[in-house]
């Protein structure tokens, strides 16, 4: 009985993931609408989503709750590094993939399909801890895992142009939205209704946009592509297995030692946990000369993966 109100909450992602692999695949969807779809979601809906979100769900006396999630999603973190920079050694990972290799373990597409899931499967009351997890995730991502992907070319000669972290990288509107609730609350700034109404409004588009574009994104990846080999095996063990494994051991050990951890906390950190990597990991790699190929092969297959890995974690952790 368990297992199918997980699948009912589940099925109407999955169909509309199917929607957009369909659009794009029957040529209702363009590359040049798709783009557009991105900018749309990331720039404007998402961040009008978050925006809405903490302005309606959170109180700044909360604030002190949120540091047991806080400081076991940086211990989550720096623990996954440390594994997957041993797996590398272990599984003699070739240079070029190292830094795709250890990004496919550590670090997650927390927006298109990580905040969506989230809303889609917990509602606004997960939000906080959403977004606590997805500020972790955006400094990892662009200080960490940016630069090791970035400075991992193939080969000695392919120098990757000396490619460094760059702050503004973690500039992106998301965390402007985020940050700017923060600034309204602190200061007990009165929205106008209209516009509150306005930015509501555009934030409900979020996941059903950003479930279609994971769809058109399949499309476009195309899943005659896929490839399964040792070293991408691995990193979707560590992802899928390893990954969500240890986030639930971590906040196990955090509230045995009295920590301020709701099950909701829990629960929104061990699903994200399981989401797929960053989108932008093959740009990344093309940029450090590495292997694009792989990196995208690790961005498909975990994202169809994904499909069944929620499920099965749902069960789980309910």
């Amino acid at each position: 009985m368990l297992l199918l109100e997980i699948i009912e909450d589940i099925l109407p992602i999955i169909l509309l993931m199917v929607l957009g692999y369909f659009l794009r695949e029957k040529k209702f969807i363009d590359d040049g609408l798709n783009k557009n779809l991105a900018f749309l979601v990331m720039n404007i809906a998402l961040p009008s989503s978050i925006f809405v979100s903490v302005i309606k769900t959170l109180d700044l006396s909360q604030l002190g709750n949120l540091t047991g999630p806080l400081i076991s999603g940086a211990v989550i973190l720096a623990v996954l590094y440390l594994i997957s920079f041993v797996l590398v050694k272990v599984c003699r990972v070739p240079h070029g993939r190292r830094g795709s290799f250890i990004n496919g373990i550590v670090n997650t597409n927390s927006l298109f399909i990580g905040m969506p899931l989230n809303a889609a499967l917990f509602g606004d009351q997960s939000i906080t801890y959403f977004l606590v997890f997805y500020v972790l995730s955006l400094l990892s991502i662009w200080t960490v895992g940016a630069t090791l992907v970035l400075n991992d070319p193939s080969t000695p000669d392919a120098a990757a142009g000396g490619a460094r972290f760059q702050p503004k990288c973690l500039l992106q509107a998301p965390l402007v939205g985020c940050v700017a609730a923060f600034l309204v609350l602190f200061f007990g700034i009165s929205i106008p209704k209209p516009l509150f109404a306005t930015l509501n409004y555009l934030g409900n588009m979020v996941t059903g946009l950003s479930l279609i574009y994971i769809g058109i994104s399949l499309s476009v990846a195309g899943l005659a592509s896929i490839r399964f080999d040792k070293d991408t095996v691995v990193v979707m063990l560590g992802k899928f297995v390893l990954s969500p494994a240890l986030t639930a051991a971590v906040f196990g050990i955090a509230a045995g030692l009295g920590g301020v951890l709701p099950a909701i906390a829990s629960q929104t950190f061990i699903v994200q946990s399981a989401v797929p990597t960053i989108a932008v990991l093959p740009i990344l790699a093309t940029q450090g000369k590495g292997d694009v190929t792989y990196a995208a092969n690790l961005v498909t297959i975990g994202t169809l993966l994904f499909v069944i890995v929620v499920p099965a974690v749902m069960l789980l952790i309910s």
